[in-house]
Formats: structure tokens, C-alpha cells, sequence
């Protein structure tokens, strides 16, 4: 059985691109739209309560606590919306993927293949953390019995460093091993319309190493446009800062949320390029996780005993 992956699976997300543009352009506009939307509600229901907090705090040191409770509900507000964002267009490119002749399979929408997504998420985080902290308490289990037993030969403080560096370092490598077993199960998820852990593990088998490499390839990628994208709007926002610098020299007081007008070019600027960012991201891991997943699925098909076909 053959167990390595092509590395061109982690350009499926440029394909994309280059095969559907107004589709990808659809996408984009969507993930603009969610951001601006995250961004802007946010901005309009916390910022000048926040502000309020923020200026009263000099005078009242008490009010942290307010300050902080009003950054954390934004942040979560914020948060949330921009994950509904994600799901949105990674289903719609799942969809892509999926039915990769039809033009029109790619669909936007927030039905019941969103919302069990939503509630796979939650429970991935769950396991993950479950699983995580118990290979830790193994993990420091160990340590503390092999420190015990080597402090007594080698010495207590080298003994410890080294132990302590060595726990850890099988704590990282464990959860990336978790984190790679359960990579294609938000696909297996919407492709069964069922939340299904098990299958991403059966899967990966034998895989792990090709789909560590694909993974190392496509975040390559994200890293080298994201940085493209950085780099082509840095003349922008310089030139928005360069504004903005002026209004701060002239003793600007911002009180209300009608005195950061001014920065709205530099808003502007910086919500387009963090949802072009994200848009790519999504993009390319979403299209390299249902392309392993349709490969391997396919590859497990094709290693199935064919029953055999009795003549009598």
C-alpha cells in the first residue's frame, strides 16, 4: 500500500483560485463582509463604553475590572463572528472540493452543515483538551519517577532541567501527533453529516508523516501570500499612519466614538488586509484538508477486499 502524499496537494487552495476567480472572489467578499460587520458591531456596541472605562480609570482605579470585563465581551462578540465567517466559506470551499466539475456546487450558506460544524469545533476543543492534559499528567508521571530515580546518580538540579525539558518536549510532540490524527475530521464531519472523530484516525494511518509534510508545505505557502499581501499594502498604511500622526501632534482627544473618524482610512486599510490575510489562510487549509481527505478516502476504497463473485 502506497503511503506517501503528493506535495502538490498543498496548492490545491492556488488551483482554486486560478480555476474558480469569481468564485474565490465571492468568498473573499464574504469574509470582508464578516470582518467588517465583526469589526463594525463591535466597535459601535463596546467601544464607547470602553473608552468611558478607559478615561474614568485615571481618577477611579477601581473601574479595571469594568475595562476588563467590557475587552472581554468584545473580544468573544468579535470572536464569534468571525468564526460563523470562517465556517461560512471553509463549508462553501469543502462544497468546491467535493463537486469539483460543477461550477455551482461551491454555495454560501448558514444551514445545518454550519451549525454542526460549530458544535464539532467545541467538541474537537474538548477532546483535544481532555486528551492533552491527560498525556501531560503521563507524561509528568514519568518524569517525576525517572527524575527521582536519576537525581540520586547524576545530580538533583541537572537531573530536574533535563527531565523537565524532556516532558515537555513529549507534551509538544503529542498533541501535534493528536492535532494531525484529527486534521481531516472536520471534513469527514461534513462530508457524513455526522459528527465523526474515528474516521480522520482510521485515515491518517500510515499517513503521518506525508500529511505533516503537506501540512509544512501548505503553511509555507500561507506565510509567503500573506506576506505578499502585507508587503503590497504597507504603502497604504503608511500613508493612512502618516495622517493619523498629524492628528495626534494637534493634541487629539478621543473621548467619543465620533472622534476616531479621522482614523477610518487607517481602519479601512488594516480590516482589508486582515480579511485578504484571513481569506487566504482559510483558503489554503481548507482546500489541502478535503484534498487529503477525498485521497485517502479514496486510497482506503481502493484497498478494500472486492468480494469475490461466486459462478454457481
Amino acid at each position: 500500500m502506497r503511503t506517501e502524499l503528493s506535495e502538490e496537494i498543498a496548492f490545491d487552495g492556488l488551483r482554486l483560485l486560478r480555476d474558480r476567480p469569481l468564485t474565490a472572489m465571492k468568498w473573499l467578499l464574504v469574509m470582508f463582509a464578516g470582518y467588517g460587520v465583526a469589526y463594525g458591531f463591535t466597535m459601535l456596541a463596546f467601544a464607547e463604553h470602553w473608552l468611558a472605562f478607559w478615561q474614568a480609570l485615571r481618577n477611579e482605579p477601581q473601574l479595571l475590572s469594568g475595562l476588563i470585563y467590557t475587552t472581554l465581551m468584545a473580544v468573544s462578540v468579535c470572536g464569534i463572528l468571525v468564526g460563523l465567517t470562517h465556517l461560512i466559506v471553509k463549508c462553501a470551499i469543502y462544497r468546491a472540493q467535493i463537486a469539483i466539475e460543477n461550477p455551482r456546487a461551491a454555495t454560501l450558506s448558514l444551514g445545518p452543515d454550519e451549525v454542526r460544524l460549530v458544535v464539532f469545533y467545541v467538541l474537537k476543543f474538548l477532546l483535544i483538551m481532555v486528551l492533552s492534559v491527560s498525556l501531560f499528567l503521563v507524561v509528568a508521571g514519568v518524569a517525576w519517577l525517572a527524575n527521582t530515580a536519576l537525581e540520586l546518580h547524576i545530580g538533583r538540579n541537572f537531573a530536574t532541567y533535563g527531565i523537565i525539558m524532556l516532558a515537555l518536549l513529549l507534551q509538544a510532540l503529542g498533541v501535534v501527533w493528536l492535532k494531525l490524527r484529527l486534521s481531516l475530521a472536520s471534513m469527514d464531519t461534513f462530508c457524513q453529516r455526522r459528527i465523526n472523530f474515528i474516521g480522520s484516525f482510521l485515515l491518517t494511518r500510515r499517513y503521518i508523516w506525508s500529511i505533516l509534510v503537506v501540512y509544512i508545505f501548505t503553511y509555507v505557502l500561507v506565510l509567503i501570500c500573506v506576506t505578499s499581501v502585507h508587503a503590497i499594502s504597507a504603502i497604504g498604511l503608511n500613508m493612512s499612519l502618516i495622517e493619523q500622526f498629524k492628528f495626534l501632534k494637534q493634541g487629539l482627544e478621543v473621548k467619543t466614538l465620533f472622534d476616531l473618524k479621522p482614523f477610518l482610512p487607517f481602519f479601512i486599510v488594516v480590516l482589508t488586509v486582515t480579511a485578504i490575510s484571513a481569506f487566504l489562510r482559510e483558503l489554503m487549509i481548507a482546500a489541502a484538508q478535503s484534498r487529503l481527505f477525498l485521497t485517502l478516502r479514496e486510497r482506503a476504497r481502493e484497498a478494500r477486499p472486492k468480494p469475490e463473485v461466486s459462478l454457481h
